[in-house]
């Protein structure tokens, strides 16, 4: 391969871990601003102000008072200055889980597109001089951010190049999970808090009667207006879950094609031939693009002996047969 095309591979590799950047970015926003919404609707320490029948007769207190209710009524609100858009607690049974499906959808494109970009110029250049590996990696490696291809989260603080024991913090790798399965723990939490706000004291009428005790709730109301969350909420959850599989498969790739760095062609192994996430090699990528599987790579390994893996699936009265066939023979 030319270096004018490993350039332009490069830089479309580069760009697509811009983007899902972007759309991490985006979608963590999203999510954090409704749980926050959320909690200062029903969980906020301010909300006792709201249940309050009377204001103080301070009036430096009553002051503060209103001007706490005044903000903990705004807090509810997520306002989008670029759609001109303000989107209420109460609707984010609705509105709130369709877009965290949309946002969903949006990372999921995007973090496909960077492992199937990063894969194939992985692929493709394996066999290549040793130089040109080099700089196809270090040019990628150096771009990720939420790729992690060692477990070495120590500072570098001196220039010796001996071997380093590699020591990561404990909650970093999990947390960074629950980052990628935050707009469905979004859409959860809606509608957990829906359901509280069944029993929780209103402060929208005096008295604060819950309202599932109130003379107007109607409950085939309430559970259609829920039923988007459950419409898009699974879509949501298995999109997570695919986020997350296209994650792991490009820092696998990553770690697979490091170690051809220290070796020459002749000494590389066998090509990196792309896999399923089920283990199943997959001769061509058109049939991962297609069917949307992250790209994993990995060297074939070595045959077993075909009599070791008729013993590992024969049945227990085939395994008493070949006993005795051998004793006899």
């Amino acid at each position: 391969m030319n270096q004018l095309t490993i350039q332009t591979r490069l830089q479309a590799v580069k760009e697509a871990q811009t983007r899902t950047r972007l759309a991490f970015l985006a979608s963590t926003i999203a999510s954090l601003s409704v749980l926050i919404a959320g909690w200062n609707a029903y969980f906020s320490w301010t909300r006792a102000f709201m249940l309050s029948n009377e204001f103080s007769k301070n009036g430096f207190t009553e002051a503060i008072q209103r001007e706490t209710i005044k903000e903990l009524l705004e807090a509810q609100v997520i306002s989008i200055s670029l759609l001109g858009v303000h989107l209420r607690v109460d609707d984010f049974a609705v509105l709130g889980s369709v877009a965290m499906m949309v946002f969903s959808t949006w990372m999921f494109y995007c973090i496909r597109r960077e492992n199937h970009n990063l894969g194939t110029l992985l692929r493709d250049t394996q066999s290549d001089a040793l130089e040109v590996r080099q700089w196809v990696y270090y040019g990628i490696a150096s771009s990720t951010v939420f790729t992690t291809i060692t477990h070495q989260d120590r500072p570098i603080r001196d220039l010796s190049k001996g071997p380093v024991q590699e020591k990561s913090v404990l909650f970093l790798r999990p947390l960074l999970t629950v980052l990628w399965f935050l707009p469905a723990l979004a859409i959860i939490s809606i509608f957990a808090m829906d359901l509280y706000s069944l029993y929780a004291p209103t402060y929208y009428a005096i008295p604060h009667t819950p309202l599932r005790y109130a003379k107007s709730f109607n409950a085939v109301k309430f559970y259609l207006w829920e039923t988007p969350l459950l419409v898009c909420g699974l879509p949501t959850i298995a999109l997570c879950w695919k986020v997350k599989q296209f994650s792991q498969a490009t820092s696998h790739v990553l770690k697979r094609y490091s170690t051809l760095l220290s070796l020459t062609p002749r000494q590389a192994p066998g090509r990196l031939e792309p896999t399923g996430t089920g283990g199943a090699q997959r001769s061509s990528m058109a049939v991962a693009t297609a069917v949307g599987r992250p790209l994993e790579f990995r060297c074939p390994r070595r045959r077993r002996r075909r009599r070791r893996a008729q013993w590992r699936i024969a049945g227990p009265f085939e395994v008493v047969e070949r006993v005795e066939r051998m004793f006899r023979s």
